[in-house]
């Protein structure tokens, strides 16, 4: 099949194409209010054409245990037995240990506690921040220590916030640092725990200069030790990060790109082990996913001139398809082999605004050459 391509088809396809990206900025714009609040839900949690990536690569058989990072589960342990595992830790000898508990205020019998956690000045413990109030500020403000944050003197700790697109949303990244009023900056837990094994790694971290880093989350996996046990799981804990957080508890349940539902520990977990392995994904920015947008659309745009209208329609329908096949490979070749997130998401919007286009562009055209011949046979009629 031969298009027999015309000069002036590649301004046509270039005016097409113009017009299939202002009609997607024109015709959803009115939409997106809504559907952000749709797909913010709690029980519809945000989707992104990178999740897919991260579903398929996590099913695969192949999973790594990770060799630095287990988790002690402090589900259903009072005050008083977490003050006893952080009491025993140290004569486990870990490399570093997080505790993902906030106290935030105190109970009659905390003099364990209080002395457990005096007694391990390495350990990283958390706070909560909060974005300031004042309009357009990007700085934060501590929201919630424990209650005994003020009193250990010099510590290490991390804000555990978890950043997500929408209220509800899924946890894809994971933020470096919460810039404050003065200047400094509270890390984020798993930045902290990574500043107190690696410094190099959280150097190159920085050096990247991302605000938000994507969380590599697929095929892996960690030991999670019940904490009631941990002196018959010594070798697993010397010498390996240790993250003290209660699993499967419903209020820090999140959704994740790999499951529906996921601890926040956990969620640490994978970001600090993205941190210590540099497993981090490059994202394409807006304007090489606009670019690859423009492309195909362009492409699009000139078959659909060329074609013969018998069988234009079923073409252009078996090249979405075939498209639409070899987008998905690419975009997960990337993800995989590359560590690449090419947002393929707005190309697979374009292709059927482009069509949508062409539409207009010969409705347009046919109704001109209408008018024009109605114009000249009255025209005619008239000089008879």
């Amino acid at each position: 099949m031969k298009l027999n391509i015309k000069p002036d088809d590649f301004l046509k396809a270039t005016v097409i194409t113009v017009l299939a990206f202002s009609l997607s900025l024109v015709l959803m714009q009115p939409f997106s209010l809504s559907i952000a609040t749709l797909i913010s839900s709690n029980d519809r949690h945000d989707f992104n054409i990178t999740d897919f990536y991260n579903i398929i690569a996590d099913g695969r058989a192949v999973r790594t245990l990770d060799r630095d990072i287990v988790i002690v589960d402090i589900k259903d342990a009072t005050r008083e037995d977490v003050a006893v595992v952080l009491d025993f830790l140290p004569a486990l000898e870990p490399r570093a240990v997080g505790l993902d508990v906030m106290f935030d205020v105190p109970r009659d019998n905390d003099s364990l506690l209080l002395s457990a956690v005096a007694n391990m000045p390495e350990m990283v413990m958390i706070v909560d921040v909060e974005g300031d109030s004042e309009r357009g500020a990007e700085t934060f403000h501590m929201a919630q220590t424990s209650f005994f944050h003020d009193s250990l003197g010099v510590r290490r700790f991390g804000a555990s916030n978890l950043p997500t697109k929408y209220e509800g949303g899924v946890v894809r990244e994971f933020s470096v640092d919460f810039p404050v009023k003065d200047g400094k900056a509270v890390s984020s837990f798993p930045v902290a725990l990574a500043e107190a094994v690696d410094s190099s790694a959280v150097a190159e971290l920085r050096a990247r200069g991302l605000r938000l880093e994507n969380i590599n989350y697929p095929s892996r996996t960690f030991k999670c030790i019940p904490w009631y046990d941990i002196a018959s799981y010594a070798e697993d804990i010397q010498n390996h990060i240790v993250l003290l957080g209660a699993v499967g508890v419903p209020e820090d349940m999140h959704a994740t790109p790999t499951q529906k539902q996921m601890s926040g520990i956990e969620i640490h977990a994978h970001a600090l082990s993205t941190i210590l392995n540099r497993n981090y994904l490059d994202t394409v920015g807006t304007f090489g996913n606009l670019a690859i947008a423009f492309a195909l659309c362009f492409i699009l745009a000139m078959i659909h001139l060329r074609l013969p209208a018998e069988f234009k329609s079923l073409a252009l329908r078996l090249i979405q398809l075939i498209l639409l096949y070899f987008i998905i490979r690419i975009g997960y070749y990337f993800f995989i082999d590359r560590s690449i997130i090419v947002n393929f998401s707005y190309t697979l919007l374009m292709m059927t605004f482009v069509l949508f286009a062409c539409d207009i562009w010969f409705g347009v055209n046919g109704t001109i050459k209408f008018f024009k011949k109605k114009l000249q046979s009255h025209k005619q009629a008239t000089n008879q």
